[in-house]
């Protein structure tokens, strides 16, 4: 009976409706931003303000590191200002209105001079950073009022892990669109920015009657009444899922930064590292699906456990690689095995925003999402740093080459399952916790009614 009960509990309770459009207003609409950032970037920097090589690499790193820093302030901001319209959702939709204003001004050339230029982009990039990183955030934290039972949490991590491919996919779709139309780089950030204000609407809509005030009736305080700093209730699990976070992105970070390199000088054929990206964003849609199933059998840790053990193993085969068709074939193990990084992150940083005010009273969960999206920025940055002088080091032979592609990336995926093996929370406790959450949520809806 007792087993019945918690199989009935881990039953998912939100309807699937709810569960696509928290993907589609999420991460399907945030998905053509990024990816006309990451494409035009350094473009814009080179080819439209007419920057240097050395100053438009000074640009980028900067913004690379500016993101990083905008991130983990976008938590303290929205743990610290509340609104009556509800603690989350708020903050979603000023992001996205912020990002109809912003996206298109870092786009605008203004026709100054180099170091001119590059300051305004420098100070513009800052504010539409901060704007898209507050409403990342929120709608990340969003999952822990939507979220009744353990099921719910995986079922929209999946619908945002799918919404972003479905996003990568339309997008080539609707830049090909819009660069027939115009060239007008101020244009194309003004609707790629309005896509995701749209977005945020939808989402504000959607999640009234999950994100409200529960003041009315808050979860017991610390031990002594005094409620520790977010810093204490950031501790713990947080410690070793950071470290292994940073390194999953780490090995993905890698491999993409030294593929090329091999191809050309292993498979002498530099074309093929151009269908990388598209099969692992194939694969990786595959690899969602079968990372939801696995985790539903076995639990989160082992199958993290797992799947990136799989891509280590992956990553060094490619060392005895020769041939064009294998090595895709590899790439494409890479892509499903790899994917349950980034698809547990969204469910590891949720039960750490749970077990944080389920053990201190203190509702952390913005600041805490806002540390597990850091560390995919800071995964992305160290991978390019540590490539770039790990090739300077060794050269670009085949042989170092060869090493640095598939022995690089797997010792990052060792790094991440040696640091998820310090990582330990209890998972009935936590589901038990997100219960009694549900009903006092319920409860404070009823009483507003009435």
């Amino acid at each position: 009976m007792a087993k019945e009960k918690v199989k009935k509990e881990r039953k998912g309770t939100l309807k699937v409706s709810q569960i696509v459009l928290y993907g589609v207003f999420g991460m399907f609409v945030n998905t053509f931003y990024l990816m006309y950032l990451t494409y035009n970037r350094i473009y814009y920097l080179t080819n439209i303000l007419q920057l240097n090589e050395v100053l438009s690499a000074v640009v980028a790193t900067a913004s690379a590191w500016i993101n990083v820093l905008t991130m983990i302030l976008a938590g303290p901001l929205i743990d610290k200002i509340k609104f009556k319209n509800g603690k989350y959702r708020s903050w979603t939709l000023i992001g996205g209105i912020l990002m109809v204003v912003a996206l298109p001004m870092l786009f605008t050339n203004w026709h100054l001079s180099g170091t001119a230029a590059a300051v305004v982009y420098v100070v513009m990039f800052a504010i539409q950073s901060i704007s898209y990183n507050t409403l990342w955030v929120a709608e990340r934290a969003l999952l822990g009022p939507m979220s009744k039972t353990s099921e719910d949490v995986s079922s929209l991590a999946l619908a945002s892990q799918l919404a972003s491919v479905f996003g990568l996919i339309g997008y080539g779709a609707v830049d090909a669109i819009l660069s027939k139309l115009t060239s007008n780089t101020t244009i194309m950030g003004l609707v790629y920015g309005a896509l995701i204000c749209l977005g945020t609407f939808g989402m504000f809509a959607m999640t009234k009657k999950y994100d409200i005030n529960l003041e009315s009736a808050p979860v017991a305080q610390a031990e002594g009444g005094k409620a520790p700093s977010f810093f204490k209730a950031a501790s713990g699990p947080m410690i070793p899922f950071c470290i292994a976070m940073i390194a999953a992105n780490c090995h993905n970070g890698f491999f993409t930064a030294i593929v090329k390199f091999f191809c050309e000088y292993r498979l002498h054929d530099a074309g093929a590292a151009s269908m990388v990206a598209t099969i692992t964003g194939v694969t990786g849609l595959v690899g969602s699906i079968i990372a939801k199933i696995l985790i539903s059998k076995i639990g989160k840790k082992p199958s993290m456990y797992i799947f990136t053990i799989l891509t280590a193993l992956c990553y060094i085969a490619i060392y005895f690689v020769q041939g064009k068709p294998l090595f895709l074939a590899l790439v494409a193990g890479v892509g499903i095995f790899s994917v349950v990084g980034s698809f547990l992150l969204v469910i590891f940083s949720n039960d750490i925003a749970d077990y944080a005010e389920m053990t201190t009273g203190v509702d952390g969960r913005a600041m805490i999402q806002a540390f597990s999206g850091s560390t995919i920025r800071i995964g992305a940055a160290l991978a390019t740093t540590i490539a770039s002088f790990s090739l300077a080091a060794l050269g670009n032979g085949e042989q170092s080459v060869s090493l640095l592609t598939s022995f690089g990336p797997a010792v990052f995926c060792i790094l991440s399952v040696l640091a998820m093996i310090f990582y330990k929370l209890d998972d009935s406790k936590i589901e038990s916790f997100r219960k009694e959450k549900a009903e006092r949520i319920e409860a404070a809806n009823a009483a507003k009614t009435e």
